[in-house]
């Protein structure tokens, strides 16, 4: 079964995982659809949602919906001073759409991430079936990955 990966970012920039929500599905792909069909703008697994993307940030969603929905976006980092707008609006959400895993994220951002003094951010790997794009390679010698980090890296962007 896929999973929706959550990270930290911790006060020197590196990424580290924190925890995940079984059945990947129940994420991105479940926001994209619902607010597409609450939106009427279509997509699909296969159709893309381009014109729900597009909706970001243009006041047509509800605040709490533009940013769970923007929390799904590829390479997206939210830094901790708009954890709590995080949270709150995952909690929004999940309350409203019950068979999402927004309140199973929303329980391990506060608790692994916010209560983390020397964590910073949080960011996400939607889907687990897929190359983790919180990782900068692979260390032959120490036989591990090396953790992507804010400081030094640039693929990332915040929320």
């Amino acid at each position: 079964m896929s999973y929706t990966e959550i990270y930290g970012v911790k006060n020197n920039g590196e990424v580290v995982f924190v925890g995940e929500v079984e059945n990947a599905w129940r994420g991105a792909m479940f926001v994209w659809k619902q607010l597409a069909d609450k939106y009427e703008v279509g997509g699909d697994l296969f159709g893309g949602f381009h014109e729900l993307w597009a909706m970001a940030d243009t006041g047509r969603l509800v605040d709490y919906e533009n940013m769970v929905m923007k929390s799904t976006f590829d390479n997206v980092v939210v830094k901790r001073e708009d954890l709590a707008r995080l949270i709150m609006s995952f909690r929004k959400y999940g309350e409203l759409n019950p068979n999402s895993s927004f309140l199973e994220q929303a329980k391990i951002i506060e608790e692994e991430i916010l209560k983390d003094g020397n964590m910073v951010g949080v960011c996400w790997n939607q889907i687990s079936v897929n190359e983790n794009p919180w990782c900068n390679g692979f260390d032959e010698e120490a036989d591990e990955y090396i953790p992507y980090n804010t400081t030094k890296q640039n693929k990332h962007w915040y929320m």
